[in-house]
């Protein structure tokens, strides 16, 4: 009987480890995903929320894309 209680707790424990290493490697490519996203966007999505205008933002993403386009053949 205690052998059949052990075997049933290594059986538990191994599936639960793979489990959690599962998590751990979903939650380590939903980070990646997320560092990925311009932050700007996540914080244009928020002020676009509060009423800003849209065409406003439109030029600003525009001009800063161009503005990193120059600087980057710059050098």
């Amino acid at each position: 009987m205690h052998y059949h209680l052990s075997l049933l707790a290594y059986y538990i424990f191994f599936n639960f480890s793979k489990v959690l290493w599962f998590l751990i490697v979903l939650g380590y490519a939903l980070f990646c995903l997320f560092a990925m996203w311009d932050i700007r966007e996540l914080g244009a999505l928020v002020y676009n929320s509060r009423g800003r205008n849209s065409v406003e933002m439109e030029l600003e993403a525009h001009c800063d894309a161009n503005v990193s386009h120059t600087l980057r053949y710059q050098f």
